[in-house]
């Protein structure tokens, strides 16, 4: 198991052209071969208090806007397993220069029961995703979860937690691919908390009209709620 992880997370370095520059600030989370400081794999069998502050981290230093401006870069694996639970979701977000993906030979090989979000960018009381550049999510499925009360948000971006946690939450503006990923929950590929009006229904992406998807077959809502009710062809 652990050479074909290896071999996976290769052949996704390759393909991204990922470089580490072995940046101080996450712990190496894999205890096979060392791919880089900036190479995190993960697999089920770790802790997941340590799993989470791995993420946290990554994610206060790529969330913020400052981060589209460095030099840090991350990909992110998971191996085959489950990572979370209904009682103990995973939740974290992705950042500028964040590579996150499963290393299953299938999305289904990897499922994480919590969260995976992009939100606003907000400044000054003005709240959007259109610099939200840079990023990937890949080969894996989300249940999206959320615990009983609203979760801490890490890096918090002033918004409020109890809207951020009613659907999985897909903020970005380019460069930002959302490829080969099973949800099992709401969608919305904008973060309507101090944006937009309204909340997103579950079992649907829901889409910003001022942005532009290429949307593989799925149901698909707009910005004011109404489900087109329409299969969109890839």
């Amino acid at each position: 198991m652990q050479k074909t992880a290896v071999m996976r997370v290769a052949m996704a370095l390759a393909l991204t052209g990922l470089v580490s520059a072995g940046l101080p600030g996450v712990a190496s989370a894999s205890g096979g071969p060392a791919l880089g400081r900036n190479v995190i794999v993960f697999n089920p069998t770790m802790p997941q208090s340590v799993i989470q502050t791995d993420l946290n981290n990554i994610a206060v230093q790529q969330v913020p806007a400052s981060g589209q401006f460095s030099t840090r870069r991350y990909a992110i694996f998971f191996e085959p397993g489950t990572y979370g639970s209904s009682t103990d979701p995973l939740i974290f977000q992705v950042g500028y220069y964040t590579q996150v993906a499963g290393l299953g030979e299938s999305p289904g090989d990897v499922a994480i029961n919590g969260e995976i979000d992009v939100f606003n960018q907000c400044s000054a009381g003005a709240c959007n995703g259109l610099d939200n550049f840079w990023r990937s999510l890949s080969d894996l499925t989300l249940n999206f979860v959320t615990p009983s009360s609203p979760p801490t948000y890490v890096p918090s971006n002033g918004e409020a937690a109890s809207c951020q946690d009613t659907n999985e939450m897909w903020a970005v503006s380019q460069a930002a691919p959302m490829r080969r990923v099973i949800v099992n929950g709401g969608v919305t590929l904008f973060d309507y908390c101090l944006a937009a009006a309204g909340v997103g229904r579950p079992d649907r992406i829901v889409l910003d009209r001022r942005h532009e998807y290429a949307v593989a077959p799925a149901r698909v809502g707009v910005e004011e709620r109404l489900l087109l009710g329409y299969r969109a062809r890839g």
